[in-house]
């Protein structure tokens, strides 16, 4: 009786089994998957999902129903839903290549670019080689500051197809980042013959122009981009230094204000616009911004070191040592701050404390020829005093 009990059992099992496969409509998903793909061609995400999860319900191993239904997801906003059906696609379809680049974009829109090389490696290594893909792990690698890697993968993808525009921006952006700005260059430049509109990319190859001195490209670039963006701040602020460099300072100083205007929190635009106004020698313009910079970051020495130099410039050397004093208090490792203090105590004719403060400098910066140069004559005007006070009455 045992026996038999087993036997029926294990028929039953079977029969169990092989009712379930006929339950898997695998027709009927890929009918619903079709749909789905009609409905986000047509831009009807809503129901392209309602299909895919048909689809999925009609055969829970359709993996490309899954990776889209994953993709609208993230589209929607659903990140939550989206790594699930991305992580189920792969473990029903662990042969399928497209799930592996389905799951690659999902972590690249993540934010999460090992794990997009990760799943395009996986991808390429499955012979998955188009040139998207490679552009695609190229972006991922660009994102994860591995240029050199993102460089081999975009010209690899132009070596699959010539042309690529998008694969040329990419290239151009890691040879920025990786210091190459005549490369970066001639890569914006195939980029922009097929897209002229890009803002973005004049942006990047002006800073490429930037580079390498060019400043008149530099400026025409970053007056196209204005022209197609006028709200681009980050273009605004650079065209405000690639003026100052060309020497317009009038032009400078109004891409400055404008910035201001539009950012008033940034404090790096009222030192940008003090700089300005101090090679103009607008001296009491430029204080008023160096005071500005130094209320929005009162712990930053660099800052009172600035505004001291313009107070010398002014000639009020107790406001200039005073903010030297802050800078040496804030930063007592800097070099500068000791040798700006001490400079100023010399010209005041306050030679032992200059001595003092220059001695310092060196030792911390003993490459600085100007610095040790300073201090010997401080050392002197304190030899003479001393000799002078010492001497026959």
């Amino acid at each position: 009786m045992p026996r038999l009990l087993a036997f029926v059992l294990a028929v039953w099992c079977a029969l169990a089994a092989q009712a379930q496969d006929v339950f898997v409509d695998k027709r009927g998903s890929q009918a619903a998957y079709q749909r789905g793909q009609r409905a986000d061609a047509a831009g009807r995400r809503d129901e392209a999902i309602a299909a895919y999860t048909a689809a999925v319900a009609a055969d829970p191993g359709n993996g490309a129903a899954l990776a889209a239904r994953g993709k609208d997801y993230l589209a929607a906003g659903n990140r939550d839903s989206a790594r699930a059906d991305m992580e189920q696609a792969v473990r029903v379809q662990p042969g399928n290549a497209e799930v592996y680049v389905a799951r690659a974009e999902f972590y690249s829109a993540a934010g999460q670019p090992a794990m997009a090389i990760s799943d395009y490696s996986t991808a390429i290594a499955m012979k998955l080689e188009r040139p998207e893909i490679y552009s695609a792990r190229g972006g991922a690698n660009l994102a994860a500051q591995r240029y050199a890697a993102a460089i081999a993968d975009f010209n690899q993808a132009l070596k699959l197809r010539a042309g690529d525009g998008e694969a040329y921006k990419g290239l151009g952006l890691a040879q920025v980042a990786l210091g190459q700005p005549r490369d970066a260059i001639a890569a914006f430049g195939q980029y922009l013959a097929g897209r002229p509109d890009d803002e973005q990319a004049l942006v990047e190859r002006a800073l490429a122009y930037s580079a390498v001195v060019d400043y008149p490209s530099a400026l025409r670039d970053l007056d196209a981009a204005l022209k197609l963006d006028a709200n681009d701040l980050r273009a605004l602020r650079v065209r405000g230094a690639v003026r100052e460099r060309l020497g317009q300072m009038d032009g400078a100083i109004a891409d400055y204000s404008e910035a201001i205007r539009r950012d008033p929190a940034d404090v790096r635009l009222y030192v940008a616009r003090a700089g300005v106004y101090e090679r103009a020698k607008q001296y009491r313009e430029s204080l008023e911004d160096r005071d500005h910079a130094v209320r929005m970051s009162p712990r930053e020495a660099d800052l009172y070191l600035a505004r001291g130099g313009v107070y010398r410039l002014l000639g009020d050397n107790d406001k200039a040592l005073a903010d030297f004093s802050v800078a040496v208090g804030l930063a007592p490792t800097s070099a500068k701050a000791w040798l700006a203090r001490g400079s100023a105590y010399y010209y005041a004719g306050m030679f032992k404390e200059a001595v003092s403060d220059l001695n310092r400098a060196v030792q911390l910066d003993p490459s600085d020829a100007g610095a040790r140069g300073l201090a010997n004559a401080a050392q002197k005007k304190v030899d003479e005093d001393r000799a002078g006070t010492s001497g026959p009455r």
